[in-house]
């Protein structure tokens, strides 16, 4: 129940206003080649602007996909998203985040920070700390969104009181002389 609670949460955040391809990850680390290449990047996010519209709905995902707009950081790393629903926030000089503004219960947040000369499980734990009992964390690998080649750790908090309630999800992966987070 609470992976098809997430995935439906994700389908409709990206859908509605986010899609995170990590165009221009180019860098040192795992998965640099393949991450560099921003036609790699634009391509996963191209997929995921067309995969996002509902069922028959061609002329939705070509409009949509013409409505997202490209966010360059100046870190290196770069995002499409969608300006109608979604506020872009500058935190510091290395982290944005991205709030979603349609109907949502809760705020829907996406914050993507760049942390130099730390690794990924550094970075990542360094955030998780905040969260509580450490055995409630479920921990896993994967790739980083839009740089499929690049191993990431993943670090996912579910509520107490079951599917309701704040998810929490840290994706870390090597980028440049650090990690991306």
């Amino acid at each position: 129940m609470r992976k098809n609670y997430l995935s439906k949460a994700f389908a409709g955040f990206v859908a509605f206003g986010l899609i995170l391809g990590m165009a221009g990850c180019g860098g040192s680390g795992a998965g640099a080649s393949s991450a560099a290449s921003s036609k790699a990047g634009s391509s996963a996010a191209s997929s995921a602007v067309s995969s996002a519209a509902p069922a028959g709905s061609s002329a939705a995902s070509s409009e949509e996909a013409a409505e997202a707009t490209e966010f360059k950081h100046p870190d290196g790393w770069s995002t499409r998203y969608y300006k109608k629903n979604v506020q872009l926030n500058k935190i510091d000089d290395h982290s944005t985040s991205f709030v979603y503004t349609g109907e949502c219960a809760g705020t829907c947040m996406l914050t993507v920070s760049y942390v130099k000369g730390k690794k990924p499980e550094e970075a990542a734990s360094a955030i998780t700390k905040g969260w509580g009992d450490a055995s409630k964390i479920k921990k896993s690998e994967g790739s980083l969104p839009g740089a499929m080649e690049t191993k990431s750790v993943y670090y996912e908090l579910a509520p107490d009181n079951g599917p309701a309630g704040l998810y929490q999800t840290v994706i870390a992966g090597e980028y440049k002389e650090g990690t991306l987070v």
